[in-house]
């Protein structure tokens, strides 16, 4: 029996979750602001377009990294909005915000908590290390599924001999 349009594939029931990371170059410049690696990272992970004209997610991801990485605490969306409204002097609503960082929990980067947002810590590594959470919960996460594929490829190459 095929399938027709719209028709979903039964493995479709095994998706976990949608992992993107781009390969790109990473040029010096980049690393002159802040703003300009908030880009490449969002970029590189996918969570930005290349052709994205507007600027929430950034200034959203930069609120939460403020909080978490400067001031080391774990806001809630009014807290985010307050900060959106006298840095960026935008108004942003609470759904939009809770959007953009439903984005960054779907990753498993950052985790919501009784309504309050924080880095969603690699087991072994210290608080706010951005690297080895990504590490632990993108990084393996891709690790694992380039070795299914390898394995299924493998095998799918066996039944053409």
């Amino acid at each position: 029996m095929g399938y027709g349009m719209g028709d979903a594939f039964p493995e479709s029931a095994l998706v976990r979750r949608t992992l993107t990371l781009r390969e790109m170059d990473l040029p010096p410049t980049t690393a002159l602001t802040k703003r300009s690696l908030l880009r490449w990272v969002s970029l590189s992970l996918g969570l930005i377009s290349q052709k994205e004209s507007r600027s929430t997610f950034l200034d959203v991801f930069d609120a939460f990294l403020h909080f978490q990485l400067t001031k080391g605490k774990e806001p809630n969306t009014q807290e985010l909005r307050d900060f959106l409204k006298e840095k960026y002097k935008k108004s942003v609503s609470e759904k939009l915000i809770q959007y953009h960082m439903g984005r960054l929990v779907s990753l498993h980067l950052v985790e919501c908590r009784k309504r309050r947002y924080s880095l969603n810590n690699a087991p072994t590594s210290e608080r706010g290390d951005l690297k080895q959470s990504f590490n632990h919960w993108f990084g393996s996460a891709l690790q694992r599924s380039s070795q299914n594929v390898e394995y299924a490829l493998d095998k799918l190459e066996k039944t053409y001999q």
